[in-house]
C-alpha cells in the first residue's frame, strides 16, 4: 500500500480530472442506479485504497461494494487502473464535491443563467463550461463536511466567474 499518498493535494482539488472521465463516471452512476440492487457487481475487489480513505475524504461506503460510492469508485478505479492510487482517489472525491455541489447549487445557477441545455446530470441540464470548470478548479470554499467538520469544497464565485468567461471564449482555459 503506498505511503506517499498527497492527501492535502487530494482534499485541496488540485488534481485536476478530465470532463470525458467525469462524464463516463455519470453514466456508470446512472446505469447503476437503473441497475436492480441485487444486480450490483459485489465480488470483492482490491481498491488499493487505504482502509481509512473513505474517513479522511469524507467518503463513507467508499470500501463497500454495496453503496453507490463504493460502486462508482469501483468504475473509477477500474478506469483508471495502472494510475497512481492517488490520481484515483482524487477523482473520486472531485466526483463526489461535483455533484454536491451541481445539487447544492442548481437553482443559483438558473437564476445566474449558468444552466446551458448541454449536459444532463441528476437531472438536471449543465453547461459543458461548468463541467469544464468543476473538473479543474481547485477547492478553496470551506464548509460543513459529511462529518460535521469543515472540509474544502468549490467557491461558487470563482466557479461561476471561470464558467462566465468559458461560455464567451468556448476555447478558452477552464478555472
Amino acid at each position: 500500500m503506498p505511503a506517499d499518498i498527497d492527501w492535502i493535494a487530494i482534499r485541496s482539488g488540485t488534481i485536476p480530472w478530465h470532463p470525458d472521465g467525469y462524464a463516463e463516471a455519470s453514466a456508470a452512476h446512472a446505469r447503476l442506479l437503473r441497475t436492480p440492487h441485487d444486480d450490483w457487481d459485489r465480488t470483492p475487489w482490491g481498491s488499493g485504497f487505504p482502509p481509512d480513505a473513505g474517513e479522511r475524504l469524507e467518503l463513507p461506503g467508499l470500501h463497500q461494494v454495496d453503496s453507490v460510492v463504493g460502486q462508482v469508485a469501483r468504475f473509477i478505479a477500474r478506469r483508471y487502473a495502472g494510475a497512481p492510487v492517488a490520481i484515483v482517489l482524487s477523482h473520486v472525491k472531485r466526483y463526489a464535491l461535483i455533484n454536491d455541489f451541481l445539487r447544492e447549487h442548481a437553482e443559483r445557477l438558473r437564476e445566474d443563467g449558468l444552466v446551458v441545455v448541454q449536459r444532463r446530470v441528476a437531472g438536471e441540464w449543465f453547461s459543458t463550461a461548468l463541467i469544464r470548470v468543476l473538473t479543474v478548479v481547485c477547492y478553496e470554499a470551506r464548509a460543513p463536511g459529511r462529518s460535521g467538520a469543515d472540509a474544502r469544497t468549490f467557491n461558487y464565485g470563482r466557479v461561476a466567474r471561470a464558467e462566465r468567461r468559458l461560455l464567451a471564449d468556448p476555447g478558452g482555459e477552464p478555472g
